[in-house]
């Protein structure tokens, strides 16, 4: 059994990919693709990404909430991410369904 390891590691030592192979095959790995590979610059939460005082907002907000106990099931979404949908769902007068759609 100790030969079959020494035998499998050096096999694996040899055949283990160097660093620039990972980096090449990054951008092919869909779990490893950059943000800005998926989403579409012109969508609506990108562009409001910049215009708004996010650290700000999100302090007030997250104060008025309340915490949530440990192990309380699944865990809450970003409050940036909420608030931004709530407003485009009032600046675009859409429905839930429609805001999640865009």
């Amino acid at each position: 059994m100790g030969s079959f390891l020494a035998i499998s590691d050096g096999f694996l030592m040899r055949h283990r990919p160097s660093p620039s192979d990972e980096q090449n095959h990054r951008s092919d790995d869909l779990f490893r693709a950059r943000l800005d590979q998926i989403i579409r610059s012109d969508h609506p939460l990108v562009r409001l990404a910049d215009a708004m005082p996010w650290e700000g907002i999100v302090e007030q907000v997250a104060d008025l909430l309340p915490p949530t106990p440990e192990g309380a099931g699944r865990a809450s979404l970003p409050v940036r991410m909420m608030v931004g949908l709530l407003y485009l769902k009032y600046a675009y007068n859409l429905s839930d369904d429609q805001v999640l759609e865009r």
